[in-house]
């Protein structure tokens, strides 16, 4: 019934409207509608066809006024208040329509506030019939249909992706032993069939979603036939088409049939078009439209014929009427695209499964797990493979391509038409858009294998779907899904006002409590063992011996039956558990990966644009606008602190999250206070606060370290100049945080980024920044000490770091001179020497000394940076001659260097580079002296320098030779300074020992010869890893990747 009776209710009408009045619009009877019916609250009903029609007078009139176009408008021209009450209503039609297309504005991208108050109004069986009905102009049709897409399918539990985070999916789990996870609800290995239900993605809610009892049916139903009514809509739509030829002058018919592409291609993106009889029922109607060779110019009324282009290449160019042609060829590539992801998805679980069949002990290709192992010792030692694996990985793969489900899936299998011609021809148009789609598939098209080697080799593999905190993977998914919508929706149940209602407690703790899971998540420990036996080594003697067991069948064990463990020699450290960059105490990287994969980083990037002062702009009490603020905020910090442990020592994750520098930046420094109202209470205002601020300078930090890509690549000048204003606030800026980003900009982890460091240098002398200028000439003794000197100089080191002369030249040209540094180190020695004696007595004085000196941070980052200048800068000769050199020389670094080899293995690894740097001014001291001629001052400080004595530098270098476990860079330092000081002796000719008295091999000798083969971990996941290894390495796919090439 709805199809023919949508109705227009209002109680304020009026017969002679007019502006200014307090009735809204015009009532039915100045319209001179008839059939005009009563409601039970007294207000006039009307039918909407008979409101509507005069959007379209020459298709519609006839259906519903009995007259024909052509007379009716004869009769408004006699009658000049019917022609009066037909320009009324054409403007109340439009008026209306025109609030339908702003309601689908309103709740386009999921604006649940909008999206609560609308749904209220429209319901989904009304706005379904006002799509469908033939009487209903086609430009409001196209807005019913653009409502019911915002209003109903693009929201949440319905997700991209089929529901899944990405396709080709990246997360597989190798088998499911429970019986309580529903297969269907997560990626898993298993064999799949088109046949079969589930094989393709597509939507649903497992008993366990936090929806599935959810009494609004809208939200709770639990399968593919939810939008049925809308799939039948738009599949009836397109196959009435025809021949799918467009006419571009029928303006409004294509608005429409862009409309239902869109919504054609939203419901295959939501999973409601996810078996092989619906796609292909679909793309046979909806590739017409495609196919421009059939379009048309005009329609010509007298004749009732369509007129053609002329010359036909005239379609291709951009006119007033080609651009709603255009976004219906955009919308039908959208919708082949994503048959392009879910056949990719497909393929890949095919691939998978292959691989699974060869670990199979019971399998028919078991031999081939065997030949895996070959194949991948091969490549380790360098030698030819001549075994059947390529041969039969190659058919095995090919066949995904060329027979079966495979091909089923193919887009020209599926729609019966040759999609690339069609496709070229798309490439003729004058339209950006629809160029770059058709471009985008053809290049899909042809890459189908290449998509498919580069989807498997992103695959992160689980042994098995449980998992710590979340349990098992289907659950971690709906969890984060859910997140995704509660970030979303946070001004909805975060807010109480009169639009919103009252607030969600039990959403807020929900949101607190997912972030506890995923911070707990992401600093578990793996679930996989490591401490299991794994198949034995393999050499080149006995490789075969190793892999096969004496009765022939292989190694590897039934996963089944067996735990696991991996040998760090032969696992990518992105698969090893608890490995992460960032350290022992860090993120687990693994976790890390796994969440990348199940694509976490897009909810925590749509929670950056939570407004917390959101409730400041709506209508409330001043305390709920308060609880509000506050609750928000801890929703925006958990975020934030999750996404810091996202990022930290993952590279790809780095990459991902600083693509979002814009917001970050709008979240830097204190919190934000709201626009006050007028009426707000002065003394609530107090209640408001802007600290602690949140921790988004942190995830820009862990963004950029060790990240040298992004450190030379990435960073904005002007990114400098806004930690630079922040620093600025800081009570000290030496204690800050805010350093860290200055330091990792100039040296994020082994190359010195000159331009970061140049920034740098600006950023820290800047006048415009007293603060943190006063704070780095304070290590020189200009004014107040800071808090931290050590800081500032290991800072300062970093920007003349790996020789920046320029840098350096800009220091030397202020304040903080060479020879300002060198005063202020020897300066900080004597008060070290002072204070030992003090603390000390007479016969303990040299080892408290060098105690404290190893102790003293601001002494050891002095050292650091004067060796840096020293290492750069021209030396003036005179700097030789005076005392405080030589008392550097003879109180600073010769006790410091032996306090160093006192110490123990760990601390003398982690100080290598203090003594390095001790040991390079030590040098360059002796050696300009000796280069001035100043022999006096060498002999007077002889027995530091060279006496036979265990205090001296050189027996220091010595020493320091000896160690094996020292880097390679400290051990050149040492024969540097030991030539400089003694020319005769030669550290390489000298039998040089480890500190257990045993031969140290130095970098560059012969080590011993290491005979023991890979050790190969017999688990899946090590497995994936060389089935990888093949499938990269076989000529035959190889060469049909080659083949299958598209380039202009």
């Amino acid at each position: 019934p709805h199809a023919t009776r949508h109705t227009q209710r209002s109680r304020a009408q009026s017969y002679d409207w007019g502006p200014a009045m307090d009735e809204l619009f015009f009532s039915p009877g100045a319209l001179g509608m008839t059939g005009i019916l009563k409601g039970d609250d007294g207000s006039e009903i009307v039918r909407l066809e008979q409101l509507l029609w005069v959007l379209d007078g020459p298709l519609l009139c006839e259906a519903i006024t009995g007259v024909v176009w052509s007379k009716y408008v004869e009769i408004l021209e006699d009658d000049k208040s019917k022609e009066l009450a037909f320009q009324r209503q054409t403007q109340l039609a439009r008026f209306f329509g025109g609030q339908i297309s702003l309601f689908a504005k309103l709740c386009m991208g999921r604006s649940y506030n909008c999206i609560a108050w609308m749904e209220q109004a429209y319901p989904y069986s009304m706005l379904v019939s006002m799509c469908q009905s033939p009487y209903v102009p086609h430009i409001f049709r196209a807005a019913c249909c653009d409502l019911v897409k915002s209003l109903y399918l693009d929201r949440y539990p319905q997700l991209v992706n089929c529901g899944r985070p990405a396709l080709p999916e990246q997360l597989w789990v190798y088998e499911v032993v429970r019986k309580d996870v529903d297969l269907t609800t997560m990626p898993v290995i298993r064999d799949l069939s088109l046949s079969k239900p589930g094989s393709l993605l597509e939507f649903k809610i497992p008993p366990s979603h936090r929806l599935a009892n959810d009494p609004d049916p809208m939200l709770s139903f639990n399968n593919g036939l939810k939008f049925f009514l809308l799939r039948k809509l738009t599949n009836d739509f397109v196959g009435n088409f025809g021949s799918g030829a467009l006419v571009y002058s029928q303006k409004n018919l294509n608005l429409l049939a862009g409309s239902v592409t869109g919504l054609i291609s939203s419901l295959l993106q939501f999973g409601f078009q996810s078996t092989h009889e619906k796609i292909k029922g679909l793309l046979s109607c909806l590739v017409l439209l495609l196919d421009g060779r059939v379009d048309f110019e005009g329609y010509d009324p007298d004749h009732g014929v369509p007129v053609p282009f002329e010359p036909p290449s005239a379609r291709y160019e951009l006119t007033s009427n080609s651009s709603t042609v255009t976004d219906i060829k955009s919308s039908v590539i959208s919708v082949l695209m994503g048959v392009a992801d879910l056949r990719a998805s497909f393929r890949l679980a095919k691939l998978l499964h292959i691989f699974k069949s060869y670990l199979d002990p019971k399998g028919s290709d078991h031999a081939m797990g065997t030949q895996l192992l070959k194949h991948h010792h091969c490549l380790e030692i360098g030698e030819q493979y001549t075994g059947d694996l390529h041969e039969k990985l190659s058919r095995d793969f090919e066949s995904l391509f060329i027979e079966g489900d495979g091909l089923a899936l193919d887009l020209g299998k599926l729609s019966g038409r040759d999609i690339d011609t069609v496709l070229l021809d798309c490439l003729m148009y004058e339209d950006d858009k629809l160029f770059a789609a058709a471009l985008a598939l053809l290049d899909r098209t042809f890459g189908q294998r290449r998509t498919l080697i580069k989807a498997i080799g992103q695959v992160i593999l689980l042994h098995q779907s449980s998992i710590p905190v979340f349990d098992n993977v289907a659950s971690m998914i709906a969890d984060l899904g859910y997140l995704m919508f509660l970030l979303r929706s946070s001004e909805v149940w975060g807010v109480s006002s009169k639009i919103s209602g009252d607030f969600d407690d039990e959403k807020y703790s929900q949101c607190l409590d997912c972030f506890d899971k995923l911070k707990t998540y992401l600093y578990a420990q793996s679930s996989r063992k490591r401490d299991i036996k794994v198949a034995g080594p393999l050499t080149r003697g006995n490789s075969t011996n190793q892999m096969l067991s004496n009765s022939g069948r292989r190694i590897l064990p039934d996963p089944v039956e067996t735990k696991y463990e991996v040998s760090d020699s032969t696992v990518n450290k992105n698969e090893v558990p608890g490995h992460s960059t960032a350290g022992d105490d860090g993120p687990n990287e693994q976790h890390q990966n796994i969440l990348r994969a199940l694509s976490l980083h897009s909810a925590l990037i749509a929670g950056l644009n939570i407004n917390y002062n959101i409730s400041f702009e709506a209508i409330s009490s001043p305390e709920n606008k308060i609880k509000s603020r506050n609750n928000l905020l801890d929703c925006l910090r958990s975020n934030v602190d999750v996404l810091v442990d996202f990022v930290r020592g993952n590279s790809e994750n780095q990459l991902i999250v600083f693509k979002q520098l814009p917001r970050l930046k709008k979240l830097l420094g204190k919190l934000s206070l709201p626009d006050w109202p007028k009426d707000f209470p002065e003394d609530l205002k107090g209640q408001v606060r802007q600290e602690p601020k949140l921790d988004a300078d942190g995830v820009i930090i862990e963004c950029l370290r060790n990240n040298e890509y992004l450190c030379a690549e990435k960073i904005p000048r002007s990114l400098f100049e806004i930690f630079g204003q922040l620093l600025e606030q800081e009570a000290d800026p030496s204690t800050s945080p805010l350093l860290q980003f200055f330091e990792i900009g100039c040296v994020p982890l082994e190359l010195a980024q000159y331009r970061n460091q140049q920034s740098t240098i600006e950023v820290l002398l800047s006048d415009r920044l007293p603060r943190v200028k006063a704070c780095v000439q304070s290590i020189v003794g200009i004014g107040e000490l800071c808090v931290a000197p050590e800081r500032i100089c290991q800072l300062l080191s970093k920007t003349i770091a790996q020789g920046n002369a320029t840098v350096a030249g800009v220091l030397q040209a202020g304040v903080i001179t060479m020879e300002a540094v060198l005063t202020t180190l020897s300066t900080r020695v004597v008060e070290v020497y002072k204070k030992a004696e003090m603390l000390s007595g007479e016969a303990s004085l040299v080892g408290a000394v060098r105690t404290m000196l190893l102790e003293d941070e601001y002494a050891k980052a002095l050292i650091y940076f004067v060796s840096l200048q020293l290492s750069v800068l021209v030396i003036d000769p005179k700097l030789y001659r005076r005392d405080i050199i030589w008392i550097i020389l003879e109180m600073g670094l010769g006790p410091i260097l032996r306090g160093y080899l006192s110490l123990d293995k760990g601390p003398q690894k982690q100080l290598q580079h203090m003594a390095s740097a001790a040991l390079t001014v030590a040098r360059i001291i002796i050696r300009g002296a000796q280069e001035a001629g100043l022999r006096d001052r060498i002999e007077k400080h002889i027995d530091v320098i060279k006496e036979d004595t265990e205090a001296s530098i050189l027996q220091s270098c010595e020493d320091i030779y000896k160690l094996d476990y020292l880097d390679e860079e400290i051990m050149q330092v040492a024969k540097k300074a030991a030539a400089t000081i003694s020319p005769e002796l030669s550290l390489d000719q000298a039998e040089i020992t480890n500190a257990d008295g045993n031969v140290a091999f130095r970098p560059g000798a012969s080590w011993p010869s290491d005979e023991r083969g890979p050790t190969y971990a017999s688990d899946p996941m090590s497995a994936l890893g060389y089935f990888n290894q093949a499938l990269n390495a076989n000529p035959y796919i190889q060469s049909l990747l080659l083949k299958r090439c598209f380039a202009f």
